[in-house]
């Protein structure tokens, strides 16, 4: 009897002629890549072993799903959640790995992450077994689940939106998304391309889980749903009291006004600490955690030249216009 797939897009390898341009961008051994579905996200090549996990992924009602292209403010949005849930405030650390998975962890470790990781230490061999077995770990957590992904929605569950889950989708402005991945892919991808050629990479599609106006539109689609609340970074920053009230209205959990202060003063320390502690290595940015950028407004500035701002605002109106989003620029 034949095997049925019930993943139903199809997944292609990146040509070749592709990844030998990629790879002139990197040191090292170059990760596989694949391309998954008409939008062809990009992500590394194991995925096509476990796209089916993640499309049967079994949600549960009471399921909360943070999701957001990469850099976007998922890490943000995760604690301020937390938070709420859990009616804690972590003196020195964010939640951890442990408290809320990355549901697809297991398709965006590297070889060669996984080999650095176990080469450190005992406790790397603990973490990296974790992160990747993130849906063998969902399945044994009891109570509300927070769960985060940066998967494109047609790659999830089709009972996303009818299972009566949550679901919290950030999206932030593109420049500083792309300049939050450059700092990320010089950090942990050993990415030794300028930035503008970074910039090109993106906006072609030639970056994890790009391209970015088909992961945005996606999402844009499910935004009248009821278990839905779609969330612009910058209005988050903006007025952090009524977003915090307003996600844990959502998640039908209550916050009074002093817990939300204390939230804010938790958030803004980090922000504060993280912005001062930031390092220029020649001229590529250490970046150690997503929440490191998230909160620097008007970085971007400082990196796009006049040509290339107006090379990428062109490319931000015709893809807003045809979605019909509107995103701070």
């Amino acid at each position: 009897m034949a095997t049925v797939n019930l993943f139903p897009y199809d997944i292609t390898d990146l040509d070749e002629k592709t990844s030998d341009q990629l790879s002139e961008h990197f040191s090292g051994k170059p990760d596989k890549l694949v391309q998954v579905g008409p939008e062809k996200m990009l992500i590394l090549a194991q995925f096509r072993h476990e796209m089916e996990e993640y499309y049967t992924f079994k949600i549960k009602e009471s399921d909360i799903f943070v999701a957001g292209f990469p850099r976007s403010g998922t890490s943000l949005i995760k604690d301020i959640v937390w938070f709420v849930l859990t009616q804690t405030l972590p003196a020195t650390a964010a939640p951890s790995f442990a408290d809320i998975p990355l549901l697809e962890s297991k398709s965006v470790t590297s070889e060669r992450t996984v080999s650095e990781l176990n080469s450190k230490s005992l406790a790397g061999c603990a973490s990296t077994k974790l992160f990747t077995s993130s849906l063998k770990h969902l399945s044994k957590m009891t109570g509300r689940r927070v769960i985060r992904t940066h998967l494109h929605f047609n790659c999830l569950p089709p009972e996303l939106t009818s299972s009566g889950c949550k679901v919290i989708y950030i999206a932030r402005n593109p420049k500083e998304v792309i300049l939050s991945m450059y700092y990320m892919y010089c950090d942990r991808r050993n990415f030794t391309g300028s930035f503008p050629s970074f910039v090109e990479l993106f906006m072609s599609g030639l970056v994890l889980y790009t391209p970015y106006w088909a992961h945005l539109s996606l999402a844009w689609s499910h935004k009248d749903f009821q278990n839905f609340l779609f969330l612009f970074y910058e209005d988050v920053i903006q007025d952090l009291d009524e977003h915090i009230k307003g996600i844990a209205q959502f998640i039908e959990t209550e916050v009074s006004n002093e817990q939300i202060e204390l939230l804010k003063g938790k958030l803004m320390s980090q922000e504060r600490v993280l912005e001062t502690s930031r390092k220029f290595i020649g001229e590529k940015l250490e970046v150690d955690d997503e929440f490191n950028v998230e909160g620097l407004e008007e970085d971007w500035r400082e990196f796009y030249t006049e040509k290339m701002n107006d090379r990428v605002d062109e490319w931000i109106t015709v893809n807003l216009e045809k979605i019909g989003a509107m995103i701070g620029i």
